[in-house]
């Protein structure tokens, strides 16, 4: 991938050592690890990346996938700079699953179960 030229030469960044540093992102931002990176590049230039995450833990997506999107694009625009374009990220399975369900006692759903327990007893 041809970052920038310069007098008499250019300046290039394999394809591996942009899906190294996407890896070192997600991992030194503590989501998890990446399990597979894909960098294609256009005859354009334009670099896009595929990562697939595989979270320590059950994570709130929602909450947890901007910060490591922009921990991403931060990151990878330092190597190939304005010729980054999409970054994608997937989340799959956890390494250790649970819920992410938090009951607290004035759920609804807590004294629904209260109650069906306590009838069927």
């Amino acid at each position: 991938i041809s970052v920038m030229d310069v007098d008499g030469g250019a300046i290039t960044v394999t394809k591996s050592a942009v899906a190294s540093q996407a890896g070192h992102i997600v991992e030194a931002l503590g989501t998890g690890t990446a399990r597979s990176v894909d960098v294609t590049a256009s005859r354009s230039g334009v670099v896009r990346v595929d990562v697939k995450v595989t979270p320590f833990e059950s994570i709130d997506v929602t909450s947890e996938a901007p910060t490591l999107h922009e921990g991403l694009v931060a990151g990878l625009s330092a190597m190939v700079g304005d010729h980054l374009g999409a970054v994608n990220v997937e989340f799959l399975e956890p390494q250790h699953a649970s819920s992410l369900v938090v009951l607290d006692e004035d759920d609804a759903l807590v004294r629904a179960l209260e109650e069906r327990a306590s009838a069927s007893t």
